[in-house]
């Protein structure tokens, strides 16, 4: 019986650590999907807020640009930047 009990005890201090070393790991993790639907994000053109699930997508010069609408990417796009 005293066996069983230590068996027991051992198997919950290893799960604990387990769990614990995995949810460190992947709370630290920043991504796009974590992020909040409503974050409002400034468009690269006008400066307007919007949502962050809403933008425009825009790569310039490998950077990544976030316009509030087409109309906004079109019109950075034709200004040069």
């Amino acid at each position: 019986m005293l066996r069983f009990i230590l068996y027991t005890l051992l198997f919950w201090v290893i799960f604990s650590l387990f769990t614990s070393f995995f949810k460190k790991k992947n709370g630290n993790v920043v991504s796009e999907e974590n992020l909040l639907e409503d974050e409002m994000i400034p468009c690269a053109n006008c400066g307007a807020f919007f949502p962050f699930k809403t933008a425009v997508t825009f790569n310039f010069f490998s950077k990544e640009k976030k316009f509030c609408s087409k109309e906004c990417m079109e019109s950075f796009n034709n200004s040069g930047g």
